[in-house]
């Protein structure tokens, strides 16, 4: 019978990457919350993997943890139940637009009222 893959790399990343969150989200002066939302993502987007590569499941190059979870609900149906939740995780890369709109539409609302 053939070894099961190493995962230990993965999960000692993605735990890594979960107490930079833990400890990031902790932090009360001049907190970055752009940055635990990061390690967050990244956290979740290792655990995937790892959980792929033990099954020796094949994965694209990607930090879309929704596209990755497309391929996990094969090996465990149950794992959809957390399909609502990852769509908070966008790719990293498009945080910087997120975070820019968000900016705007404050400054909208404080425009409302303030012009």
């Amino acid at each position: 019978m053939a070894r099961k893959p190493d995962i230990r790399p993965w999960v000692y990343k993605a735990e890594e990457d979960y107490r930079a969150a833990l400890t990031l989200a902790r932090k009360r002066k001049d907190p970055v919350p752009d940055n635990v939302c990061f390690s967050a993502q990244q956290c979740v987007e290792k655990y995937l993997k790892a959980f792929l590569v033990h099954h020796r499941k094949g994965f694209p190059k990607t930090h879309d943890v929704v596209e990755l979870l497309k391929i996990a609900p094969v090996i465990d149906p149950l794992l959809e139940v957390i399909r609502p939740n990852l769509r908070e995780l966008l790719p990293p890369m498009l945080w910087p637009s997120v975070i820019l709109g968000r900016k705007q539409q404050e400054r909208n609302r404080r425009e409302q009222f303030w012009p």
